[in-house]
C-alpha cells in the first residue's frame, strides 16, 4: 500500500513527469500545423503574384541589353515600313472608290492588303512595346521603388543617364525587444514613367493612417502591421510593374545583442521593403535630416 501511495506522489492524472512533457509536445505541434495552414491557404492567391516575372524579365534583358536595344531599331524601322505601305494602300482605295465603273475585285483585293497591313503593324508595335518595357524595367533594377525621384547617374547595362532614387516610406528603430515605426512626410509629386497617381494619392490608398506608430511592436505584430504594404507592391497595385516601398532604418540593440538586429533586420525587415541603414546620427535626433526632398543634380 505505500509503494502504491509513493507512486501516486510522482504522477499527475496517472501520467509521468516525461509523458506529460510529451504530451505537450504534441499538442504544440498540431497548433504549429493548425496555423501553418491557416496562413498557407491565406496567402495562396497570391504565390502567383508575388513571384512576379519582373526578374526574369530582367535577367533576360541583362543577357544581352545591346541585342535588345538593336532589336528595338529593327522593329522601329518595320513600323516605319508597315505605317508607309498602310498609307499607300488607303490612297489607292480611295482612288478606286473614285474611279467610276471600277471593278469591286480590285477594290476588294486593296481593302484585304489594308487590313493585313494593319494587323502585321500592331503586332510589330506590340513587341516593341514588350521591349521597351523590359529594358524600362532592366533600368529599374531587380526591385525597383515604388516611390522615388529619377537622378543623372549611367546605367552600367542600360547606358542610360538616370536612376531611380527611392523614396522612403517610414522610419524604422531596432531595439533588442522590439521594434517602432515614425512616419514620414509624403514626397511630392508621382512617378514618371507609368502614369501614376500623386504619391499623396496613393499614400491613402495604402492607408497608412492604420499603421501603428510610436508604440512598441514585436516582430509579428510588424508583419501584420506592413503586410499589406508589401503584397499591394509587389502584385503591381501600386506602379504598372512589381516594386517595394523603401525604410530608413536605426539600429539601437546593445552591443552584445547584434543576433537581434540582424533577425529583425534580415528576415523581417528586408522581407518586406528595401532598407536604408542610417549612421551618423541618431534616433531621436534624426527629424534634424531632411527627407523624401527632391534631389535635383546639375545638367
Amino acid at each position: 500500500m505505500k509503494m502504491e501511495e509513493g507512486y501516486r506522489k510522482g504522477t499527475v492524472l496517472g501520467l509521468t513527469v516525461a509523458e506529460i512533457f510529451i504530451l505537450l509536445v504534441f499538442l504544440m505541434l498540431l497548433a504549429l500545423m493548425s496555423v501553418n495552414r491557416y496562413w498557407g491557404d491565406k496567402l495562396e492567391p497570391w504565390r502567383e503574384i508575388i513571384a512576379s516575372t519582373t526578374p526574369k524579365m530582367v535577367k533576360e534583358a541583362m543577357r544581352d541589353p545591346d541585342g535588345q536595344l538593336k532589336q528595338i531599331e529593327k522593329l522601329n524601322e518595320q513600323i516605319a515600313e508597315l505605317q508607309r505601305e498602310k498609307n499607300r494602300l488607303q490612297r489607292r482605295i480611295r482612288i478606286l472608290e473614285d474611279r467610276e465603273g471600277e471593278t469591286g475585285e480590285r477594290l476588294d483585293q486593296a481593302k484585304s492588303d489594308l487590313q493585313k497591313r494593319e494587323q502585321e503593324l500592331a503586332e510589330a508595335k506590340s513587341g516593341n512595346e514588350d521591349l521597351d518595357n523590359r529594358l524600362r524595367i532592366m533600368g529599374k533594377g531587380i526591385t525597383p521603388p515604388c516611390w522615388y525621384q529619377r537622378i543623372e547617374e549611367t546605367n552600367p547595362v542600360t547606358k542610360a543617364n538616370w536612376r531611380e532614387k527611392p523614396y522612403y516610406l517610414f522610419d524604422i528603430v531596432i531595439r533588442d525587444d522590439h521594434m517602432e515605426v515614425q512616419d514620414l512626410p509624403v514626397p511630392e509629386g508621382g512617378a514618371e514613367d507609368d502614369g501614376g497617381a500623386p504619391y499623396r494619392d496613393e499614400a491613402k490608398q495604402l492607408s497608412l493612417e492604420t499603421i501603428p506608430y510610436g508604440v512598441p511592436l514585436t516582430d509579428l505584430q510588424f508583419r501584420n502591421a506592413m503586410n499589406h504594404l508589401y503584397i499591394m507592391g509587389k502584385s503591381s497595385q501600386v506602379r504598372t510593374y512589381s516594386c517595394i516601398f523603401y525604410v530608413r532604418v536605426w539600429d539601437e540593440t546593445p552591443l552584445g545583442a547584434k543576433e537581434r538586429w540582424k533577425q529583425a533586420h534580415d528576415a523581417v525587415l528586408e522581407q518586406l521593403f528595401g532598407t536604408h541603414q542610417v549612421r551618423g546620427i541618431s534616433w531621436k535626433d534624426r527629424d534634424k535630416e531632411p527627407v523624401n526632398v527632391p534631389v535635383f543634380s546639375s545638367r
